[in-house]
């Protein structure tokens, strides 16, 4: 697997629909491996829902004795991204 250098890092704010507040929210992840970073956070305030992500892929060709590796990175990253927020109503 060859990964090319990539980093990027956003955050996003979310207005809560009136007369709804946030019931659960994903765990914050942050993971550290020899193929790159990745983190993230929830937090809400002032009636908005904020996520930041941040996520550096370093370059490196891996060997295929580490694939599984590799791919189990970027699933947690998918699973990150794709966790649900629930709301309830107030």
């Amino acid at each position: 697997v060859v990964l090319d250098a990539y980093a990027d890092t956003e955050t996003v704010n979310v207005k809560l629909p009136a007369g709804f507040e946030v019931d659960e929210m994903p765990d914050p992840v942050k993971m550290d491996t020899p193929f790159g970073t990745y983190a993230t956070s929830y937090e809400v305030k002032n009636g908005q829902l904020q996520f930041s992500r941040s996520l550096v892929v370093r370059a490196a060709t891996v060997p295929v004795s580490d694939y599984a590796k590799v791919r189990a990175f970027f699933e947690k990253i998918r699973a990150a991204e794709t966790a649900p927020v629930v709301l309830a109503k107030k």
